[in-house]
């Protein structure tokens, strides 16, 4: 991300995933331990590596964690609690249901994967307050293939992820295959041996710090001595509302520099050229202090369109507006978002560029945070309301608020821009140029029969060659005038508008009538998301045509 749209004081969240063991110590060899008390002395140990892992990475202090992992006895309760130490969020994934999942039969021993008291704790973690979501990151029907999906989910969305290996370390689905698919997708990975001394336990990193340069650039930032602190928790809160307010401001001051940059670029060179062609027209026909002056004034044109150029291309207008307003977007949508607590699943599968997808987890992070508590007990229908006044407005007097109106008044405006700017000045300028370069081929001709045909016809000749002049600037400055319309019509994604933006309208103008039906939350979940899903996908289109857009 460039400077316009990322900075040393946007939050983000470090996404960390955690595989453990299930069983933490050989309960034969050491079987005068206490499983709780060993969990209890591991917790701060887990805690204290992944601290430390943040410090080695070189994350900044205003970097919030949020932890990633099933909720399996052993590691995973360990993990748990050491996230709520850390005061991180946390997010469980599971390969199926909770109910389903702790009721699980192990295949090999024919035995429960939870005892009934494990699976009482395994529900009281997942409810803590610090986890913000449980999700199911399979559909397969096979266990294997079960744990193989949910650890691949683990892992792809996670920045860090931390090994534990403890008696069981080789199992299907455990760290192994889970530090084995970090590595393979260039991950960074914490892999810690545990082990057992004089009934306490001892974790050991298996390999050398994580590197740095595995992380995400967004994520890289110079270490702070907050980070290093053992008071106080890891934490910082992303405020959704602010991220889409500052990137807006953003995108509108780049669109306004870009624009009159355009404008700059545009009219000088046409101003240029045509003081170059009325040089020519005029030059033996006028006294000989005005031509210095005429050429005088297209050299300070042709400054001026340079300058404008470099300019505008130094200043990144550009990129910085697409950049900015595909955030913004992003963050807009999240905030439309807050009533439901659902993953936003669009900004994960939509074809956002790599370098954002700090920011985007971030904000889905945040996201379930604060529609955990904000969902509770609210109606369906007053969130679908809620949802259509202020995301998608409604067609009130002012017509201003809104998505759909928004989208309706640009598609309108873009096509009047082409229907009565664009095209008739396209046109006009095209077919007068035609005439005044068929005029000047017909004047340049050999005509002798105008002698005999024509009396006078030697008086006419000084008018004859100023008409040709006269044609011949026209012939150049016409076309160029052409030109500029069609460069207005590109730099102002006139075309794409008129037809994206009205195709925008419509559906929105259908989808705010589905919302108002919808009877369930689970349904009205799947038309919010339906609907984000296109408000974005058309930022991320747009995107992909501005972020490298020139003036033509």
């Amino acid at each position: 991300m460039s400077a316009a749209a990322a900075s040393d004081d946007t939050p983000l969240y470090l996404h960390v995933g955690f595989s453990g063991s299930r069983r933490l110590f050989d309960a034969g060899a050491h079987g005068d331990i206490d499983a709780k008390a060993f969990e209890d002395a591991l917790v701060p140990l887990l805690a204290e590596q992944i601290r430390q892992a943040c410090a080695d990475l070189k994350v900044a202090p205003h970097h919030a964690l949020c932890g990633l992992s099933q909720v399996a006895v052993g590691g995973d309760f360990a993990f748990t609690r050491a996230c709520a130490r850390l005061g991180a969020v946390q997010c469980i994934v599971l390969p199926q249901p909770l109910d389903d999942y702790l009721a699980a039969v192990s295949p090999s021993t024919k035995q429960p994967d939870f005892t009934g008291p494990e699976a009482d704790r395994a529900r009281e973690l997942a409810g803590s307050e610090h986890v913000i979501s449980t999700r199911v990151a399979s559909v397969a029907s096979g266990r294997d293939e079960r744990l193989d999906d949910t650890n691949l989910e683990i892992v792809d969305t996670s920045d860090l992820m931390v090994c534990l290996f403890g008696d069981d370390a080789g199992k299907r689905g455990g760290a192994a295959a889970a530090m084995q698919f970090a590595m393979s997708r260039d991950k960074p990975v914490l892999a810690l041996d545990l082990a057992v001394h004089d009934g306490r336990p001892v974790l050991t990193r298996r390999h050398p710090p994580p590197e740095a340069s595995l992380l995400a650039p967004a994520l890289q930032q110079p270490v702070a001595p907050k980070l290093l602190s053992a008071a106080g928790p890891l934490h910082a809160t992303l405020s959704i509302q602010r991220v889409k307010d500052r990137h807006s401001e953003i995108a509108r001051s780049r669109q306004r520099s870009f624009r009159l940059g355009a404008a700059a670029i545009i009219l000088s060179h046409m101003g240029a050229t045509a003081a170059a062609a009325g040089a020519l027209a005029l030059h033996g026909l006028t006294t000989p202090g005005l031509l210095p002056w005429i050429l005088g004034f297209e050299l300070i044109l042709l400054a001026w369109g340079w300058w404008s150029h470099h300019r505008l291309h130094a200043s990144h207008a550009a990129p910085e507006w697409a950049e900015a307003r595909l955030i913004a977007e992003a963050a807009a949508s999240a905030a439309a978002m807050g009533s439901v607590h659902v993953a936003l699943a669009h900004l994960r599968t939509l074809p956002f560029p790599l370098p954002y997808q700090p920011m985007l987890r971030s904000l889905n992070t945040q996201h379930l945070r604060d529609s955990r508590a904000r969902a509770a007990g609210q109606a369906v229908a007053a969130i679908a309301l809620a949802y259509v006044r202020e995301r998608l407005g409604e067609r009130d007097a002012d017509g201003r608020r809104g998505q759909w109106n928004y989208y309706d008044r640009q598609a309108s405006q873009a096509r009047f821009r082409l229907r009565w700017v664009v095209w008739p000045t396209f046109y006009v300028t095209s077919g007068l140029a035609i005439l005044s370069t068929l005029l000047k081929f017909l004047m340049v001709l050999p005509w002798p029969e105008l002698h005999a045909w024509l009396p006078g016809f030697e008086q006419l000749e000084h008018a004859h060659d100023a008409a040709e002049r006269w044609m011949g600037f026209f012939a150049v400055v016409l076309p160029l005038v052409a030109a500029a319309a069609l460069s207005y019509a590109a730099a102002h994604d006139l075309e794409a508008r008129a037809s994206t933006y009205r195709d925008m309208a419509e559906f929105l103008a259908l989808q705010r009538q589905l919302l108002l039906a919808a009877t369930s939350r689970a349904e009205l979940a799947r038309l919010m998301l339906e609907t984000e899903y296109r408000l974005v996908g058309e930022t991320v289109t747009w995107y992909a045509r501005r972020r490298f857009t020139s003036v033509p």
